[in-house]
């Protein structure tokens, strides 16, 4: 079953002297033998066991497994040898203290392709067979040694491996629980199974079938014992499982171990979710932005609309003429410069925009109406802005009370090239509305169009059938898609501002607001994630023994990996759904209070900005898992199931 041939091995401390452990060491193992490999510590038995079980390799010579060179296998196979095969059982149990007898048996097939209700039966056929069925969901910490011991033997022996090795099994135990010990390998041993025990322990090497005694690395003494042949028999083989990797064994030892260091775990979650929340909330405000900006565009700032300008030069009836011609320019009216003030123990400014007349309305950006109507065609009134109604308010008044009230108002139009002195112009308005406060663009109050003209000429001193001099125009087109080719074919004539123009600066502004939000976020994201990476590497010492006896069990590089991995997604996910709580609550605050000012919810979150979020933290986590997830898989099994 086993063949040795000519195996050497000498270890290379570092600045210390060369140590040969074995020396042409030749040994030929069956099924059905209870073999104890006895010699003094340093003799180079743990190293001959080790070799067996594949966690070693010879520096020369060849070991046989069934006839097939171990020299052959490369680390996949040497853990699928593990995996299969071989049943480890350790001086010092090698337990996982948080889990559960039954959990710590799973493990061993948390790497093959068992059903869930299958592998749940041999756990507990194997923790009957060692006496322990009724403690299966006890924790392993709060067993005694005699019964830890077992536990690490129903382990080794759930695999149905061929080969159990056992490195002092008895070491720790009193002397009736070791021979409790001993007496159940030799019934494992006589079904078939070849049981190879390393002790320095001559009462326990008697009760072998065989003695096997090393000293200085080599085999000085090869003896069966006469009170017991070894059996010889056939054994029923369990076919090798295909290698399945069980990702929930690995969350579930996470889940535990973060659980164990809860507190850890916790003050650094509170960096994550901090900067979870910021970076939620910075996706929520660009998202929000980009829907008051649309919103806007129809309520506030036409998006069929261009302003045409002259420099220092007035437009005339062959500019509007010229205007008119291309097809996609629907309406073209002057525009003038009109400003007001309502003098009260305070003087009140605000500037004032003519209404569309009442047939254009349906067509063009009106604004948003809180309070009344806006005003006809032909009445004398005013829609107030929201800030300016504010104003006029006493205190604990309404703006609703505002509504048919009113007012005196002063008028001032000043021509926009000559700058030519104007008087101001005093009217007595009805308030017809109030309008939306703008959180964006410029504020206004609204007169009718006409009305808005007659008050234009009075504050300039122009004659009631004169025309009125300016050097702007707005011109509105058919469709937004048209906007391009118009600017194209007069751009070389007239300054042009675009709706993307007037939006330009303003959504700079709060891009900037918006990257500043991020940047602060991904700042406290980076020292977090550099956090779980320090709590990960420190997580890798602490389980130490852990990932060796999951080497030694058969799990590969990648799945160790995985067990840090999944450490990382669980820290980061529930940091993650911390923050994006955090995000969603101060979210609600916020568009509550800045709804009470421009009624309109600034912050956006769905649930694809949720679900990303949520991604982007756990990926966060797993990017600063990754240098102590990769030094974990590097680790040497060996060095690291040796007791401190």
């Amino acid at each position: 079953m086993i063949e040795i041939r000519n195996v050497s091995k000498t270890y290379y401390p570092d600045k210390s002297t060369p140590i040969p452990a074995l020396k042409n060491v030749n040994l030929m193992l069956d099924h059905g033998e209870f073999v104890a490999i006895v010699g003094a510590s340093g003799s180079g038995k743990s190293t001959l066991l080790n070799t067996l079980g594949g966690l070693d390799k010879p520096d020369s010579g060849e070991v046989y497994i069934n006839e097939t060179p171990m020299s052959t296998f490369n680390d996949h196979q040497y853990s699928d040898y593990r995996k299969d095969n071989v049943g480890f059982v350790f001086q010092h149990f090698h337990l996982i203290p948080h889990l559960t007898v039954l959990e710590n048996v799973e493990l061993a097939l948390a790497m093959s392709s068992y059903e869930k209700k299958e592998a749940h039966q041999k756990c507990v056929h194997a923790l009957r067979e060692v006496g322990l069925e009724k403690a299966i969901h006890q924790k392993a910490n709060e067993l005694s040694g005699g019964q830890q011991q077992r536990v690490a033997i129903a382990r080794a022996l759930v695999k149905s491996p061929n080969i159990i090795l056992a490195d002092e099994p008895t070491g720790a135990l009193d002397s009736h629980t070791s021979q409790e010990i001993i007496d159940l390998l030799k019934r494992i041993s006589e079904q078939g199974r070849l049981v190879v025990v390393v002790t320095h322990d001559e009462a326990v090497a008697e009760q072998a079938s065989r003695i096997v005694r090393v000293k200085d690395g080599e085999i000085i003494e090869d003896r069966k014992q006469s009170k017991r042949d070894s059996v010889q028999m056939e054994i029923t083989e369990e076919p090798s499982r295909k290698r399945s990797f069980q990702l929930k064994s690995a969350f579930r030892l996470s889940y535990h171990r973060i659980k164990e260091k809860r507190w850890r775990y916790f003050l650094v979650s509170i960096g994550i979710s901090i900067g979870i929340c910021g970076f939620l909330l910075a996706l929520a405000f660009g998202s929000g932005i980009d829907n008051y900006i649309q919103y806007s565009s129809d309520k506030v700032i036409d998006s069929k609309k261009l302003d045409f300008k002259k420099e220092q030069d007035y437009m005339v009836s062959s500019d509007y003429y010229e205007l008119k011609k291309n097809e996609h320019i629907k309406l073209v009216q002057p525009e003038f410069e009109l400003s007001a003030r309502i003098e009260k123990k305070d003087i009140i400014g605000f500037d004032v925009k003519p209404l569309h007349k009442e047939k254009n309305r349906n067509d063009y950006a009106l604004p948003k109406v809180l309070y009344g109507q806006l005003p006809k065609d032909e009445e004398h009134g005013i829609a107030l802005s929201e800030s300016t109604a504010k104003k006029l308010l006493k205190e604990d008044g309404k703006l609703e009370d505002l509504i048919g009230k009113e007012i005196t108002i002063k008028f001032l139009s000043m021509d926009e090239i000559t700058s030519y002195p104007s008087r101001w112009d005093t009217q007595k308005l009805k308030i017809s509305a109030i309008t939306e406060q703008s959180f964006i663009g410029k504020e206004y109050s609204y007169i009718p169009y006409d009305f808005h003209t007659e008050v234009v000429k009075r504050s300039r001193f122009i004659g009631k059938d004169s025309e009125i001099t300016t050097n702007k125009y707005e011109v509105y087109v058919d469709y937004k898609s048209s906007i391009t080719s118009v600017v194209n074919q007069f751009k070389q004539s007239y300054t042009i501002t675009t709706p993307e123009n007037v939006l330009k600066e303003l959504t700079k502004t709060f891009k900037n607001i918006e990257l500043a939000i991020t940047g602060v976020s991904m700042l406290i994201l980076l020292i977090s994630s550099i956090m779980v990476g320090i709590i990960l590497y420190i997580s890798v010492l602490e389980r130490r023994k852990e990932i060796g006896l999951f080497k030694a069990i058969g799990g590969r590089n990648r799945e160790v990996r995985w067990i840090f991995f999944s450490e990382a997604i669980l820290l980061g996910g529930m940091a993650s759904i911390n923050g994006t709580v955090l995000g969603i609550v101060v979210q609600v605050i916020l568009n509550r209070v800045l709804e009470a000012k421009i009624h309109f919810e600034l912050l956006h979150i769905d649930v694809f900005t949720v679900l990303l979020t949520i991604g982007f933290g756990i990926i966060i986590n797993v990017l600063a898992c990754m240098i102590p997830a990769n030094q974990a898989a590097k680790l040497n099994p060996i060095q690291l199931l040796k007791q401190d």
